[in-house]
């Protein structure tokens, strides 16, 4: 099963922030990062998250 990656974006860069098993879990918990902190999100795979580090 494939996991997906919540990236929070900071200048530009993206930055890893949490992990979900489906596409509409990541999507439901960056919405949710989102209007806690008033930053940008956004999903992408466990593939593309490949070297990214947390902030």
């Amino acid at each position: 099963m494939k996991q997906y990656v919540i990236c929070q974006i900071i200048d530009g860069h993206k930055y890893l922030a949490a992990y979900a098993e489906t596409k509409q879990e990541a999507i439901e918990k960056a919405e949710l990062l989102g209007l806690r902190t008033g930053n940008r999100y956004t999903v992408i795979t466990e593939e593309e998250a490949e070297g990214l580090t947390y902030p």
